[in-house]
């Protein structure tokens, strides 16, 4: 998959913080106003929940709603200020005000109103290449947008090239990029006078943000689901016997409270958010609803050598559209694993297609 850009292309970028869009990509929007074509830029929060740029620029401790709006609304000017420079106007920036440091809390008490405005942003443009946070990114506000996302786009994005970035690298076992953007020099001298709008951010990580402005823009393409990973806490992923086996690594020492998530778009279901907590020995546990805090039905777990064997019954779930797990794993601002999709037999995909098509035209 090739990342040319031409006069005829319709580009979505969904940035999930002010100054992502300049970070992740500063040179595809360059590209992008080179050739003429259309964009638009959806800012998912405004950036307002990381206090430490503003205590060290505002000489405060405590910050009060006011303070905290205000900043908000400097990270949107900023914002505006680096699309000027990038595009050569603002008229592209559209914010949703998501809750910052939230959005995966939104995510697992449903989000349907933020995949309805997605959905509806999607169908304004009909963007024939959209740009993605990465679910690997380390960020867990970046991860949960990829997953609200393809909730809303679903199959609706196989019209289009869709490509994930990733500004928060989880270190070198972070899987490599799989596309290049090369950069020229007056690119690169570009993108980094736009990280450079965003004043606030340039207190504290101001050598951090402008090493993203180098000769290459790293992009990976969204793939089918392969799961078979040696660097996520899920190790295998399948649907089996009408119910979903996960095996998960937590080691010999399992950290107390750790829960696993699962977020899923059912056709049956409609939205399904699940939990359940992972024990230090072999049992049946109930899982619970995220969205109602209803406990459900109840899942097998075999612990065994520092991994979980974990099997959730999921017949009532099929046709699924799409199905994402995650293991609780905080470090600070960031996950130390993100969310993976689990791959769908073909038949499944399919048919969730046609009946996602069918519920839509008949909404129309």
């Amino acid at each position: 998959m090739s990342l040319t850009i031409s006069s005829k292309d319709r580009i979505l970028v969904i940035a999930p913080h002010p100054d992502d869009e300049s970070i992740g990509t500063g040179g595809l929007l360059q590209r992008a106003r080179e050739a003429g074509a259309e964009v638009r830029v959806i800012f998912c929060t405004s950036g307002d929940n990381n206090p430490w740029p503003q205590r060290a620029i505002e000489r405060r401790v405590f910050i009060s709603t006011s303070a905290r709006l205000r900043w908000a609304a400097r990270r949107r000017e900023e914002a505006r200020a680096a699309l000027r420079f990038l595009l050569g106007n603002d008229a592209s920036a559209h914010f949703l005000n998501l809750p910052d440091q939230g959005v995966t809390r939104l995510l697992l008490h449903g989000g349907e109103q933020t995949i309805a405005t997605l959905r509806a942003e999607f169908a304004a443009l009909r963007p024939t290449v959209i740009v993605l946070p990465s679910e690997n990114d380390a960020h867990p506000d970046h991860s949960a947008l990829h997953v609200l996302a393809r909730f809303a786009f679903g199959g609706e994005m196989h019209g289009c090239r869709v490509f994930t970035y990733v500004v928060h690298r989880r270190g070198n076992s972070a899987p490599w990029p799989s596309l290049l953007l090369r950069l020229s020099d007056a690119e690169v001298r570009d993108k980094r006078h736009a990280i450079l709008c965003h004043e606030t951010q340039m207190a504290l990580s101001k050598r951090r943000f402008t090493a993203y402005a180098r000769t290459e823009e790293p992009y990976d393409t969204l793939a089918a689901p392969v799961f078979a990973s040696e660097d996520h806490p899920v190790r295998e992923a399948e649907f089996s016997g009408g119910a979903l086996r996960l095996l998960i690594r937590t080691g010999r020492t399992p950290l107390p409270r750790r829960r696993l998530f699962i977020a899923a778009q059912s056709i049956p279901l409609g939205m399904v958010r699940w939990s359940l907590g992972l024990p230090a020995r072999s049992r049946i546990v109930e899982m619970q609803d995220e969205t109602s805090g209803a406990l459900l039905r109840c899942c097998t777990v075999r612990v065994k050598d520092g991994f979980s064997e974990v099997k959730i019954p999921a017949a009532a779930m099929h046709p699924i559209e799409s199905v994402f797990v995650k293991i609780t794993s905080r470090r600070f601002f960031f996950d130390s694993s993100g969310w993976r999709e689990v791959p769908l037999a073909t038949r499944d995909i399919g048919a969730a297609q046609r009946k996602t098509r069918a519920a839509r035209q008949g909404e129309e």
